[in-house]
């Protein structure tokens, strides 16, 4: 092959492909055997009302449902302020008298 600045271009080539696989980001892969003829062909005219590919249709509905299930965790930081706060009561300690410390001499 010919030679550019003294780079042959497959190396050129080979740099980019290993640039592009180490840029890549990791994504799972899922796949959905035995769905009825019937279920599939009313997914698909969903897909197309939405204006996307099935794939793209079922990856916003696992993204949406996946996304309602999980309730948002408050930080300890809100916690604390949301204890500070009117209304936040406190659990009264029982009303037990008090014991005297007993030394023994």
């Amino acid at each position: 092959m010919s030679v550019l600045l003294g780079i042959e271009l497959f190396a050129i080539i080979d740099y980019i492909d290993c640039i592009a696989i180490i840029r890549t980001e990791n994504m799972g892969s899922l796949t959905i055997r035995n769905i009825p003829d019937e279920a599939k062909h009313l997914f698909r005219r969903r897909a197309a009302a939405n204006g996307r590919s099935m794939e793209e249709e079922a990856r916003q509905m696992i993204l949406a449902a996946v996304a309602q299930a999980q309730p948002k965790r408050k930080s300890i930081g809100q916690m604390i302020f949301d204890g500070s706060r009117p209304g936040f009561d406190l659990p009264e300690a029982p009303d037990t008298p008090a014991s005297h410390a007993i030394f023994d001499e």
